[in-house]
């Protein structure tokens, strides 16, 4: 969250300097701008490497998890507070995700097929402490 934070920022700055007036005026269609961004580094996921059958199944189990993170930013975007109730933080949840997102055993994304997003995130989190 705070990369994208700091990328719309960056973005705000060269449009102000590239057309005039202030960062703070380009920050709402920067942000939307980081936010794309993101996205599409999610898209270009890794090819899953394991039998036929298991990388089927984990594409589809990996489709999935991508729509309930969509669903976990929507409701961030509308409740700020939303990770209050949760035993990890915006910015931790964020990484445990993006580093999933690099996951290219199809095996391990048919072990976490129970989980959603957050859950992940927490156990995660336990494993580490």
């Amino acid at each position: 969250m705070r990369n994208v934070m700091k990328r719309a920022w960056e973005m705000a700055k060269e449009g102000a300097k590239k057309f005039g007036g202030k960062a703070i005026e380009y920050i709402a269609e920067s942000l939307k701008l980081a936010w794309k961004e993101v996205k599409n580094a999610v898209n270009e996921l890794p090819k899953l490497i394991g039998s036929e059958k298991q990388i089927k199944w984990a594409e589809d189990i990996r489709e999935k998890f991508i729509k309930n993170v969509e669903k976990m930013k929507g409701l961030l975007e509308r409740d700020p507070g939303f990770f209050g109730f949760f035993d990890v933080t915006k910015e931790e949840y964020f990484n445990y995700i993006n580093e999933l997102m690099k996951e290219e055993s199809a095996s391990k994304w048919i072990d976490i097929r129970f989980l959603d997003s957050i859950e992940y995130a927490e156990q995660m989190k336990m494993k580490e402490e």
